[in-house]
């Protein structure tokens, strides 16, 4: 029997500025100043049996429970200009200050049940499975807008981080009166059961050991959200006046944010007291909770057969596997003041064969090869049914989307140096179908007319070449305390090339357009030193990630595509033992403050620039055997 259990709360947040992308070539629509506060609290326990009567047959019970509770304050102002504004102008400006306060609890129980037997020449292992995920936001404050009384003279300069001009009344909170509240709670449930059998035969070819293993595993996920919205809004007409609107009635402590000035920030507790008298039902939005409920079901049935036998030097596996999905999903969706029932039902089949190759060269040095072909479906998210469609505004998800199917080739040599040390280069291919993006298809196709139509589609075809480099190594043989020296290194150069096709609202036809594919650096390398005894263990690291392409803005908007710029964190941790039980721990991560920037079309422009600062953690360990 084996128990665990662990518990941890930290308070921590972020400074924020985006522009969300609205340039106007390099002049500026918009932005907003975010700052977040975040308490978080993780909880844990895993209880696990094993039994084994013999030694041909052992069984197990695997349950695990996680509790994640979050508690978000964000305060934003948001400026808004008239007409687009290059860094340094001025010009008439609405200016907006906002608050989300919200607690969000998410639960994870698993519980797993399985075993394994060996018959002869013949092992039968098989596994249940049952899991099921929550997440509860009960009533909170969804949005509350405060909105300046009048417009202001404003501008911003530096535009890879915006920063305000703006006059003194934008930081008075009398100079704002309430526009709306928005109140919102959300559950969301996501239960998944399996079962799976294998069964394996040891034999011999030829002389040859030889293992030929075949099984299949059935799966049946089911995905709900429930979403309430009430709109609080002209309550002039619910009997306030706009003295009692007035922010200054509202203010909050004050905001510590470190990109530019901001003032003082919304309480939480004087909204949930202003409306909690009103009667909820006459400000309930039914177009917002009917199109954000969804139920998406996932059936997926496998099965597989493989066969391995090693000769002289060589083992060789292969193997073809059989996944056939069936997906359904209901919700609702909302065209200009008219609810739809939206039901998608599909299912798709999918054989992928492979072959494993690996040489033994000596004793240290083994070469290994790969022929995989891979699928991945679809997040429920990106398939959710439900769809808005208001004015010149439209944002969907997309549940006709087919799943990524990826055919790959990995080639690569390995070689182990004494005790602690380890040599390797590989080189890899991908060619991929159906990769899966986030865009905007306004201006195109039958979003034409339209300024927003957010969606996710599926690309047309991309192909990913890489290298991977990694060696590490403990200088054991040098004299103390040298011995204790630890190196690392490792790097990943890709290069990709991928198409999306649409419609071309300029061109007034389809075209294909090239771009990397989304997410994909294409350089990633990290460094490590490190030094340990029996008692002490010392780390510090460097991690690279090169710029990546972020979101794609329609097919012939590429000066929009977002980028995620290139990062560096810098990360510290030492272990030390105080008893055989008990260990000391310390964790430093973020040191250099790197920061998460994204800008649109060129690094000159802001999309969105965070701020995080270093992170710091003491902790205790203790075990017991």
């Amino acid at each position: 029997m084996a128990a665990a259990l662990s518990w941890q709360k930290r308070d921590f947040g972020s400074d924020n500025v985006e522009t969300g992308g609205d340039w106007s070539g390099d002049a500026l629509q918009s932005f907003e100043q975010r700052d977040y506060d975040i308490s978080r609290e993780r909880g844990g326990m895993g209880l696990n049996f094993d039994y084994k009567p013999d030694d041909l047959s052992n069984y197990y019970l695997r349950t695990l429970y996680s509790s994640f509770k979050d508690s978000e304050t964000r305060n934003a102002r948001v400026i808004e200009f008239e007409d687009a504004l290059a860094e340094g102008e001025t010009g008439e400006a609405e200016v907006s200050q906002r608050l989300k306060n919200r607690e969000e609890t998410q639960l994870i129980q698993s519980y797993v049940l399985g075993g394994k037997r060996t018959l002869g020449l013949w092992t039968v292992s098989s596994q249940a499975g049952f899991s099921r995920s929550s997440e509860n936001t009960p009533g909170h404050v969804a949005s509350a807008v405060f909105e300046a009384d009048d417009s202001l003279d404003a501008g911003y300069y530096d535009s890879e981080q915006p920063r305000a001009l703006l006059p003194v009344s934008a930081y008075d909170a009398s100079s704002y009166s309430l526009d709306k509240v928005e109140w919102e709670k959300q559950y969301t449930r996501d239960t998944e059961k399996n079962l799976r059998l294998d069964l394996a035969r040891d034999y011999d070819i030829l002389g040859y050991a030889s293992q030929f293993k075949f099984g299949g595993k059935v799966s049946r996920r089911d995905k709900t959200n429930d979403l309430d919205t009430w709109v609080y809004e002209d309550l002039d007409d619910a009997g306030y006046t706009d003295a009692q609107l007035n922010l200054s009635n509202f203010s909050g402590s004050k905001v510590h944010y470190s990109l530019g000035n901001y003032g003082s920030g919304i309480s939480a507790s004087a909204i949930k007291g202003l409306i909690g008298g009103l009667d909820s039902s006459a400000y309930y939005d039914e177009q917002e909770s009917r199109v954000n409920d969804f139920d998406i079901s996932e059936d997926i049935d496998a099965g597989y057969f493989m066969n391995t036998v090693d000769v002289d030097n060589w083992r060789i596996i292969a193997g073809l596997r059989y996944e056939g999905t069936r997906t359904e999903a209901k919700g609702t969706g909302y065209t200009d003041g008219a609810f739809s029932t939206v039901e998608s039902e599909r299912s798709y089949h999918h054989w992928l064969p492979g072959l494993h190759l690996r040489y033994q060269l000596d004793r240290a040095t083994q070469i290994r090869a790969a022929w995989t072909n891979t699928v991945v479906r679809p997040t429920f998210g990106q398939m959710a049914p439900g769809f808005v469609i208001e004015d010149d505004e439209a944002s969907f998800g997309n549940p006709d989307l087919n799943p990524l199917k990826s055919s790959n080739l990995d080639l690569g040599i390995e070689h182990f140096m004494g005790r602690a040390g380890t040599l390797s280069a590989f080189v890899f291919y991908k060619d991929i179908k159906d990769f899966i993006y986030n865009t905007d298809l306004a201006g195109t196709g039958a979003y034409a007319d339209f300024s927003e139509a957010h969606t996710y589609a599926n690309g047309d075809h991309a192909r990913l070449y890489g290298l991977e480099l990694a060696w590490s190594q403990k200088l054991d043989w040098l004299p103390a305390p040298w011995d204790g020296l630890l190196l690392g290194a490792n790097a990943t150069f890709t290069h990709s090339r991928a198409k999306i096709e649409g419609y071309d609202s300029g061109a007034g036809a389809m075209r294909k357009r090239a771009i990397d594919l989304p997410g994909q650096a294409k350089r990633v390398a990290n460094l490590s030193v490190g030094w340990e005894n029996e008692k002490v263990s010392l780390r510090l690291a460097a991690n690279y990630k090169s710029s990546y392409l972020f979101e794609l803005s329609g097919i012939d908007d590429e000066d929009h595509d977002a980028y995620v710029d290139a990062q560096t964190f810098v990360d510290f941790s030492a272990r030390y033992k105080l008893s055989k039980n008990l260990q000391l721990s310390f964790d430093a991560q973020n040191l250099t403050n790197e920061p998460y920037f994204v800008y649109s079309g060129s690094s000159a422009r802001n999309y969105q620039y965070e701020e995080y600062g270093p992170t710091y953690k003491l902790g205790l360990t203790f075990t017991h055997f």
